[in-house]
């Protein structure tokens, strides 16, 4: 059963987050035209300011090979940069070399980062998709090409899927907006206990 035959998911909260296919060059032209007709006068205007972010988030997707890969878009306009604030999106990763445990992910996380901010949080939880390390942590990231930077945080689930044993699914919420932490952090709790699997060949689906 090769990885190629899987796929994964996770339920978006409501209709503000637009969905990026990481596969498709046309993606973050079409997620603008998608805020472009939301309500409001100034919608069109809301969604060419968001397609430089759209492309840029679209591409740094598509390094990851992250899919779904879902990006939360406010019904008004942030005042400041990054317009979009926060993203959620699944990756499969290779299991550590000391094995496809939670306790093996938990030693690859705790390993220093350099760009890590503070205390990392680490703690096993169980998702209906099946056990899992749950990592959050502040870090600080480039945000643009001439060398200013932001703070980021993250929660991050490295799930042991059940139906899917070959490696590890990886599923990320990553943020911008200081304050909100564990507000977003709830969020993430909630979406990934949507997370799902399925064969690309088939209807079915493991929840």
């Amino acid at each position: 059963m090769g990885e190629s035959e899987w796929e994964g998911g996770f339920d978006l909260p409501d209709d503000t987050w637009v969905l990026l296919n990481v596969r498709d060059d046309g993606a973050p032209a079409r997620a603008a035209l998608e805020v472009a007709e939301r309500d409001g006068e100034n919608a069109t205007l809301y969604a060419e300011a968001l397609l430089p972010e759209l492309e840029s988030l679209h591409a740094a997707g598509r390094r990851q090979g992250a899919a779904p890969f879902a990006l939360w878009v406010p019904e008004t306009p942030r005042q400041a940069d990054p317009l979009i604030p926060l993203v959620a999106y699944v990756v499969r990763q290779e299991s550590p070399d000391l094995g496809r445990t939670v306790e093996a992910v938990a030693a690859v996380c705790r390993e220093p980062h350099p760009t890590r901010l503070g205390e990392i949080d680490i703690r096993e939880v169980e998702l209906p998709l099946g056990p899992a390390c749950r990592v959050r942590e502040m870090t600080l990231a480039a945000e643009t090409d001439d060398d200013r930077y932001t703070v980021a945080e993250h929660v991050t689930f490295y799930v042991l899927a059940e139906p899917w044993p070959e490696g590890i699914l990886q599923f990320s919420v990553t943020w911008t907006i200081p304050g909100l932490g564990d507000a977003f952090a709830e969020e993430a709790d909630a979406m990934a206990h949507t997370l799902w699997m399925a064969r690309r060949d088939s209807d079915a689906v493991v929840r």
